[in-house]
């Protein structure tokens, strides 16, 4: 089985717009396992971590959980994201695909 990682926007000016972005995430990861596809979405893994772990060591942890991963799916507003276009940029190096699309991404991991 193919498992999706999703790469998005975390970071935000406030609180509101920090959660609007983790729900965009969520709502991914959700589509995702609705057709059976597993995800990883470090969105909802860390929300609550914000503050307590150093956003070095968190984008390290996030590399890792990527390379475990077969593909990326993006999360709206990815193109505006440093740390998404980090994540593309390491996928990219690992000849993983990425995807914009959840239902090309969905296809594609049931492939196998």
């Amino acid at each position: 089985m193919r498992t999706i990682y999703i790469a998005g926007p975390y970071s935000a000016p406030n609180a509101w717009k920090r959660e609007a972005n983790i729900r965009a995430a969520e709502a991914l990861s959700l589509q995702l396992w609705r057709a059976g596809v597993p995800a990883i979405c470090v969105h909802s893994i860390a929300r609550s971590f914000h503050g307590e772990v150093s956003e070095s060591d968190a984008m390290a942890i996030d590399d890792e959980l990527l390379r475990r991963c077969d593909a990326v799916l993006l999360a709206p507003g990815w193109s505006a994201s440093a740390g998404t276009m980090h994540e593309m940029d390491l996928a990219q190096s690992l000849s993983m695909p990425v995807f914009a699309d959840v239902n090309d991404c969905i296809e594609w991991a049931k492939e196998v």
